[in-house]
Order: C-alpha cells, then sequence, then structure tokens
C-alpha cells in the first residue's frame, strides 16, 4: 500500500529572489506539497501520534518560508530536509513551490519548481 498526505495550495507571503527589488517586497507564493509515509496504524487508531502532524508540516513550511533564499530550488532543499528532519516516516517528499507574478519583464502568471526525491536517495545526495 502506498500511502500519502497533502497540504494544498499553501498560499504566503515572502522575500526569496534573486533581485533586490524582490527582497525587499514580498512576493505571494503557491506551495503544494504531498508526503509519502507508512501511516498504516492511523488507519485503525484514529490517533495524530499514528500519522504526520500536518500543522507540523504547515509550521514547517511556513518557518523556512520566512528565511529569504535567492532560489526557488534552494528554498525547496531546505523545506525538504527540514521535513525529514521532522519525521522519520516520511519516505518521500514531493514539493511543487510558485511564485506569483514574478518578475521576468512580462505577463507571467507564476514561475515554478517541483522537486520529488526519496529519504534514501536525499541522504545519499546531501549527507
Amino acid at each position: 500500500m502506498k500511502y500519502s498526505i497533502q497540504l494544498n495550495t499553501i498560499q504566503l507571503k515572502a522575500s526569496h529572489g534573486v533581485y533586490e527589488s524582490e527582497k525587499k517586497s514580498k512576493n505571494n507564493f503557491e506551495i503544494d506539497i504531498s508526503l509519502q509515509a507508512n501511516i498504516t496504524n492511523a488507519l485503525l487508531s484514529d490517533d495524530i501520534k499514528d500519522t504526520i502532524d500536518y500543522v507540523k508540516v504547515y509550521n514547517t513550511i511556513q518557518e523556512q518560508m520566512h528565511v529569504p533564499v535567492n532560489l526557488l530550488e534552494h528554498l525547496a532543499y531546505k523545506i525538504i530536509h527540514s521535513l525529514f528532519q521532522l519525521d522519520h516516516r516520511i519516505d518521500i517528499i514531493k514539493i511543487h513551490i510558485s511564485k506569483l507574478n514574478p518578475p521576468i519583464g512580462g505577463d507571467c502568471l507564476s514561475s515554478s519548481v517541483c522537486i520529488e526525491i526519496e529519504r534514501k536517495c536525499f541522504v545519499s545526495l546531501f549527507p
């Protein structure tokens, strides 16, 4: 069996970006995250300790969003790293981060990165 816990369209304001103007003013971001973990016990127990706590996941993401970085890729890495540390049961994380109205000199709804990584690959790539 595969299980996934998802938080969809988390909307936050933050100061991420390469350009000085992005660092000075906050932009709108949307994050979708999917966590694969063995939560079999929660199916029967109805106890939060047997699953991944959504509030802790949200708070971890929000905490990382408050620390400005240049690249969405690096932001995704920091969130993934923090979530793997949050709960050892998380096996795979898929994150999609979008910056709304990016400063590219034209009309563009969003720019985004999407990364999916298994814990075992993450640990071997980033010890």
